[in-house]
């Protein structure tokens, strides 16, 4: 006798019933863990997401406060090169027109502060007075008209 024939229908139904059940349900735990799953890795995507959101919007504000700053600095320079162009207009008057000034300034300058202007003259090229050049000293001899120091 075979197997087919012990083994009523019902049997058989009920066996393949209990086998699609067993297989709808592993399908659904696979299919659940993958949701579980996917639903972490959206939550953890859009904390990232707000995070990264706030540190652009930090980044841009940072932005707006560099580009006010440097704003300011431009204003600043051409404030401060419009006062140079005109103190050195002031000084090209007194030049031509003051007759006291045009002598002093024909006048020879002392040797030492003659030395010492020479010694402040930077040859990187940077401003005068930004570091002390190898050897720059005050001149020994004091200016005309400058009080004695104690």
């Amino acid at each position: 006798m075979s197997l087919l024939k012990i083994i009523p229908g019902w049997g058989w139904l009920a066996l393949g019933l209990a086998v699609a059940g067993a297989l709808a349900f592993m399908q659904y735990r696979t299919v659940t863990a993958e949701r579980d799953a996917l639903a972490s890795q959206l939550e953890r995507s859009q904390a990232e997401t707000q995070a990264l959101e706030s540190e652009l919007e930090w980044r841009r504000q940072h932005a707006r406060d560099l580009e006010a700053a440097l704003a300011n600095r431009e204003r600043d320079i051409q404030s401060a090169a419009k006062q140079i162009r005109g103190h050195l207009e002031a000084l090209d008057r007194l030049e031509r027109d003051d007759e006291q000034v045009r002598e002093y300034l024909d006048s020879p300058l002392p040797p030492a502060i003659a030395e010492w202007v020479r010694a402040l003259a930077d040859p990187n090229g940077e401003r005068a007075g930004d570091a002390d050049p190898a050897g720059a000293t005050p001149p020994a001899v004091p200016a005309a008209g400058a009080a004695a120091e104690n």
